[in-house]
């Protein structure tokens, strides 16, 4: 079974890598984010993964952005804007 930092993943329905950190059920996805921004999200806001590839949660490969409304605009076609922070 295929580990992240000691801990068996297991896949969300959507198909997130994810763990139990022994709280609770967490996406590897946001975990890299937390530590690349240096704080937990806040709520609402959602990690995009640049490739589209679930599996690759290299820290560079993934963006925060402030919420699911500038995610989807991003999709849309919107260009991104980051604060001090790194979130767009």
């Amino acid at each position: 079974m295929k580990q992240y930092k000691g801990r068996n993943i297991f896949y969300t329905g959507k198909g997130y890598p994810s763990i139990f950190t022994g709280e609770k059920i967490r996406t590897i996805h946001s975990l890299v984010m937390e530590e690349k921004l240096g704080r937990a999200l806040k709520k609402g806001e959602v990690v995009h993964h640049i490739d589209e590839d679930k599996e690759n949660y290299n820290p560079d490969n993934l963006i925060c952005f402030a919420s699911s409304s500038d995610h989807s605009a991003f999709h849309g076609g919107c260009d991104i804007v980051f604060d001090d922070e790194g979130v767009a």
